[in-house]
């Protein structure tokens, strides 16, 4: 990210899912890299592993979320992560 970017983090409910969204107004991301995210072993990064988003998609799928992402190169990146919304059966 930029020296001088931001990150907004909000929490909102949509419906029955919480959602999480993740802003930043870094370096964005071509449509080819985020159809690429949550692949094992792929990353932009010398010395990433590419297995921790890999492990954060595989988490929000235990938990009968979802993962959106969408972004524009040069202007920023966001992540909008669905959970579902837990209601016990008294309620």
């Amino acid at each position: 990210m930029h020296d001088a970017g931001f990150i907004t983090i909000n929490l909102l409910q949509e419906n029955e899912y919480a959602l999480i969204e993740i802003i930043d107004t870094g370096i964005g991301m071509s449509q080819e890299t985020i159809e690429k995210l949550g692949t094992p072993f792929y990353s932009l990064k010398e010395r990433g592993t590419g297995i921790g988003l890999t492990v954060c998609f595989n988490i929000i799928e235990k938990f009968k979320g979802k993962i959106k992402v969408s972004s524009k190169e040069n202007e920023g990146s966001i992540f909008r992560i669905y959970l579902p919304i837990w209601q016990s059966e008294n309620e």
